[in-house]
């Protein structure tokens, strides 16, 4: 549970979501304090302006009450605990006594706060003439009781405003990757090219935060290209220069074979020349290597799997028969494959070299083609086998299964695998007819393409 936690606050596309997501939800809240406090300010200011106009209306019903000898008139307004008050002292007297605030002479003329005990009014105070004065009053707590319903009930009719919210969110996790589908293309993209394929990375329809880091990637691929043609070219020029001085050891060895040798000298020139073998063989496979992993260029033609099967076992017959080796190929049609010159070659002599050389002698090796359907290459042999936890290491260079004595260099099967990338085919190993021993190496080719325009050489 925690690594799995550990990888989803890695995630950007998490972070950024959850920011969205917590920013939107502030954001939805922070409006709707603000559209509440906005609507409950100006409920009170709608109050503050009732009360002028009731002010006003008391003024113009002043001649009602001008003969009357009473303090004034005291009556209830249209709102909730609001009460409206006309006095004026009668003529040739001394001012009433002010047995409430609101009857007080000092109020102030407009609108103003009056606390009185512990009420608190909202009073509007107008000066009729000197005799006359017109006071409104609206109690606070009423007043503040029926701003806070009122905004509240406008904020209730934006509720479906409110939807639009969750409808963000919902879209927040498809924004998120629509914006991160440029770093999927650019990883699949990678993700899918052959081992060879070192091009750059098209920087066309890139957004522009994601630039450098398509141009990083592009100048990586350059410098892991130069650095793997120099190796290339090191391990080709180091060949080519082990094979004059080899060369020349075998001929001298062959000379040397031809004199007269005691017993002794005899056997240990027999195992010299073994060793000069080997190592003439290690340096083609190192120029095989090299060869291939070079990229493909555009010269290509159509090849046959059957001649390179057939070609292979030409080459092969004196260490098949050497080591009593049964060679037998099985052919249902043929494949062809479009490719440069000596590349089918050098898969399918590697593949068959490997079974000769690494099976036992007096066993037996068996090549088939089929092309119904699928077009598959199979190398069988009747050997020890390969365990399945040590399938994929064998194809790594000088790769040497632990306890096995082997004759070779380790480089068949990795060569076979370069090879067979660059000719967009798949190399996997099994073992023979589900059986405890014995290794069925199988190559799946790529569809044929249509042949036309390209030639056909066996």
């Amino acid at each position: 549970m925690d690594g799995r936690q550990g990888v989803v606050n890695r995630s950007l596309r998490w972070r950024i979501g959850k920011g969205l997501v917590v920013l939107t939800v502030g954001v939805a809240v922070v409006a709707a304090a603000s559209g509440w406090g906005l609507f409950f300010w100006h409920e009170l200011h709608e109050q503050d302006e009732h009360l002028r106009i009731a002010n006003a209306e008391v003024e113009v019903e002043r001649e009602e009450v001008a003969g009357r000898a009473e303090d004034g008139r005291h009556a209830r307004g249209p709102y909730p605990e609001e009460i409206r008050i006309v006095h004026r002292p009668v003529p040739g007297t001394a001012p009433l006594p002010t047995d409430s605030v609101l009857r007080s002479w000092d109020l102030p003329e407009g609108i103003s706060n009056v606390k009185e005990g512990r009420s608190a009014w909202r009073v509007a105070v107008k000066t009729v003439d000197a005799d006359t004065r017109v006071v409104v009053a609206q109690r606070m707590g009423a007043r503040n009781r029926i701003a806070i319903e009122r905004a509240t009930h406008a904020l209730g009719d934006l509720a479906p405003l409110l939807l639009v919210v969750p409808l963000f969110l919902l879209l927040v996790g498809p924004l998120v990757d629509g914006a991160f589908r440029p770093l999927a293309r650019i990883a699949d993209g990678l993700d899918g090219r052959p081992i060879d394929d070192l091009a750059s990375v098209p920087l066309a329809g890139i957004p522009l935060e994601v630039e450098p880091f398509a141009v990083a990637i592009n100048r990586l691929l350059e410098r892991v290209g130069n650095s793997m043609t120099q190796q290339r070219r090191f391990v080709a020029d180091a060949a080519h220069e082990l094979r004059t001085p080899l060369a020349a050891l075998s001929l001298q060895a062959e000379r040397l074979g031809a004199a007269e040798l005691p017993g002794e000298a005899r056997r240990r020139l027999e195992e010299m020349e073994g060793g000069i073998r080997r190592l003439r063989r290690l340096v083609e496979q190192l120029l095989d290597q090299a060869r291939s992993q070079v990229p493909t260029d555009g010269n290509v033609t159509f090849r046959s799997v059957r001649e390179a099967v057939r070609r292979a076992f030409e080459d092969m017959v004196p260490v098949a028969e050497a080591r009593r080796i049964d060679l037998g190929i099985t052919a249902e049609g043929d494949i062809l494959v479009a490719c440069r010159e000596g590349d089918l070659d050098m898969l399918v002599r590697n593949l068959v070299e490997n079974a000769v050389r690494h099976i036992p002698e007096g066993g037996r090796v068996d090549v088939s083609i089929h092309s119904d359907g699928a077009s598959t290459l199979l190398v069988e042999d009747d050997g020890p086998g390969i365990a399945p936890e040590d399938r994929e290491r064998v194809f790594e260079p000088f790769r040497s299964l632990p306890g096995v004595e082997s004759p070779g260099s380790g480089l068949g099967l990795s060569i076979a695998k370069a090879v067979a990338g660059r000719l967009g085919a798949r190399v996997s190993l099994e073992s023979r007819d589900h059986g405890a021993s014995g290794l069925r190496v199988r190559v799946e080719f790529p569809p044929p393409a249509d042949p036309g325009g390209i030639s056909r050489t066996g």
